[in-house]
């Protein structure tokens, strides 16, 4: 296994990946002008083009320098018999018929009127107007 970099922030993975590249092969995300980013869909694509793979490792001189503030973990289940806790299963998993169908049920019981406001105020609150 070749260790190619130590990365601790984005810029930092974009230059190793920069630096690392054996052959230009046109990829945008490398270019000098940065045209476009890593994300969710091009990371694999981009590694996998590269012949790279991510490994996570922790950092141990940083894990000491905030071990501190970290907060132990409370488990979600743990309020599972407890008759207020708010349930954190949905009858819709695996069911999207179910949703569906429920979802048309609903709109066909609420007027023309009401849906265009809830379409407007939908719009609003995603565009910010």
């Amino acid at each position: 296994m070749t260790v190619i970099a130590e990365v601790r922030e984005y810029s930092e993975l974009l230059d190793a990946l920069r630096s690392y590249q054996p052959d230009p092969a046109g990829l945008p995300l490398f270019s000098p002008v940065e045209i476009r980013t890593l994300g969710k869909v091009s990371l694999g694509a981009a590694l996998g083009a590269l012949g790279l793979k991510l490994t996570v490792v922790v950092d141990e001189p940083q894990l000491a320098r905030i071990r501190h503030r970290l907060t132990k973990r409370k488990n979600a289940r743990s309020n599972a018999g407890c008759k207020n806790a708010r349930a954190r299963y949905s009858c819709f998993r695996g069911n999207p018929e179910k949703a569906r169908a429920l979802r048309m049920q609903q709109l066909k019981l609420q007027s023309p009127r009401r849906r265009r406001e809830m379409a407007r105020h939908a719009a609003r609150a995603r565009w910010g107007a």
